[in-house]
């Protein structure tokens, strides 16, 4: 009798789940290249984000500077958004700091946006080098700056990635 038992535990428990349809339904929907190309460019601004604090607070002579960084795709302007979202304890040079994110990254973001819609190592037959710069003219970097003091939104800063010329928006006119 004990060697019995001593069987049963040794067979394995067989209890199984079907997934749910939330889970059958994201394992049935396929990611396309656009979702790729948001996620890959996400994942390397995340990477960015402490260099793009430092930065920062070299070009505006700020103490405490905190980033958060985002990528989406806008379905109402047919954009791919770049987002770094600026947290400081100060207004001052706000502008200068985003026009410096811009010059400084604007090229290396370039780069990543080349590659970052296509699949790797192969093409495709529809796939051209003129789609590449197509998704390139259709991204912004999104510079927004909060002074965390005040609880006020310093400015909101954007540049198309194709020319990287930089339009400032400001919001408060707080210099500190």
């Amino acid at each position: 009798m004990k060697s019995l038992r001593a069987l049963l535990l040794l067979l394995p428990m067989t209890a199984s789940a079907d997934p749910g349809a939330a889970t059958r339904y994201l394992m049935n929907e396929p990611a396309s290249m656009l979702d790729i190309g948001i996620v890959r460019i996400a994942q390397d601004i995340e990477v960015r984000r402490i260099y793009v604090a430092e930065q920062y607070a070299i070009a505006t002579s700020t103490a405490n500077v905190l980033v958060t960084t985002s990528a989406d795709y806008s379905y109402d302007d047919d954009n791919v958004r770049i987002h770094f979202y600026i947290g400081t304890d100060s207004s001052r040079n706000a502008e200068n700091g985003c026009r410096n994110l811009v010059a400084d990254l604007g090229p290396a973001l370039k780069s990543l946006v080349l590659v970052a819609f296509t699949h790797h190592g192969y093409t495709t037959s529809g796939y051209t080098e003129d789609l590449s710069e197509q998704i390139v003219r259709r991204t912004e970097i999104l510079c927004w700056v909060r002074n965390l003091a005040t609880e006020e939104n310093v400015l909101y800063a954007t540049s198309n990635l194709s020319d990287l010329k930089v339009s400032v928006t400001l919001e408060s006119s707080d210099e500190d």
